[in-house]
């Protein structure tokens, strides 16, 4: 990575959240948090919503509920309250799911739709904006192929219409975020779990991505990646040989031919952790951001709160 402007991490608040495997966290601009994960025998699917206090500094968390059965469930909340699930079939089989949910902030929980089963394959993770554009991606369960597909989010009949499937690239543990302005940054990492790469374009309303080509830009493993509005990109990964994560932020360049990231140092604190899943609301264009961690420990899940902003 290049690297210019320090940034740094500052802890806001941590809570304890749960126990299990596979977990995912995104939050909102009303910092509105959303977790799940899995079950340790990883057959059952839990979420839980946390909400801010007026102070902005303290998190009130509803109870953890069951919400479906299955494995690796990936969630995302925008601006409205609208959720967004998909997950894998906890059956054996390589079935993947999807579910659109309401977030109810008086009771802390979410109302949600009928599980709808709309590809196949594994690792599937999900964003969503505030225009309702919806964004997964998965891997394959028999080769190295990486697939996206994008949809519409109906939040009333609580629907997505998805467009076709299209693979984008070969690796593993696939993620991707997408900001308000349609713009689609995919992270993952190469088939043997040690190159991280990345790749940006942006989002037609048919559902084509016109994106750059990918860009090989670290070692390690279990990148995450997720992009605001003003195309500020935070983003960890962990080492490909030991439990040890990292963080970086970056700018995305848009106003050249090829669109990249323009990576910035970032003072963080250390963390051991087998996974960590990183969400950043995109709205706010304020020189200092929000960000949501979800961090796994042995089956202990942990959300951590950060203050990400240019060391004064």
């Amino acid at each position: 990575m290049t690297t210019s402007t320090t940034y740094t991490m500052k802890s806001i608040a941590t809570y304890a959240v749960g126990g299990g495997s596979h977990p995912t966290v995104s939050m909102n601009n009303q910092s509105t948090i959303v977790v799940g994960w899995a079950s340790t025998a990883s057959t059952n699917i839990y979420c839980r919503v946390g909400v801010p206090d007026a102070d902005g500094q303290t998190w009130q968390w509803g109870e953890q509920t069951q919400y479906d059965g299955g494995n690796a469930a990936s969630l995302a909340v925008n601006n409205s309250n609208v959720v967004v699930d998909v997950h894998r079939s906890s059956t054996g089989s390589n079935n993947l799911f999807c579910r659109v949910g309401a977030v109810d902030l008086s009771s802390r929980s979410i109302s949600w739709g009928e599980s709808i089963e709309f590809d196949g394959g594994g690792d599937p993770y999900v964003s969503l904006n505030d225009n309702n554009r919806v964004v997964a991606v998965w891997s394959s369960t028999n080769s190295t192929n990486l697939y996206y597909r994008s949809g519409t989010v109906d939040p009333r009949l609580r629907t997505i219409t998805w467009e076709g499937g299209h693979k984008f690239s070969a690796g593993s543990h696939p993620t991707v975020s997408i900001n308000n302005n349609n713009t689609v940054i995919f992270g993952w990492a190469s088939t043997a779990s040690t190159k991280l790469l990345y790749q940006v374009g942006s989002l037609a309303s048919d559902g084509t991505l016109f994106a750059a080509p990918s860009v090989e830009y670290d070692n390690g493993d279990h990148d995450c990646l997720t992009i605001d509005d003003s195309n500020l990109v935070w983003e960890s990964h962990k080492s490909s040989n030991s439990n040890t994560s990292y963080y970086a932020v970056g700018t995305l360049i848009t106003n050249t031919p090829v669109w990249t990231i323009n990576w910035d140092t970032l003072d963080y604190p250390n963390e051991t952790t087998s996974k960590v899943i990183i969400s950043m609301p995109p709205g706010g264009q304020s020189e200092n951001k929000n960000g949501v961690s979800i961090i796994l420990n042995g089956t202990d899940l942990s959300v951590n709160l950060w203050l990400i902003g240019p060391v004064s």
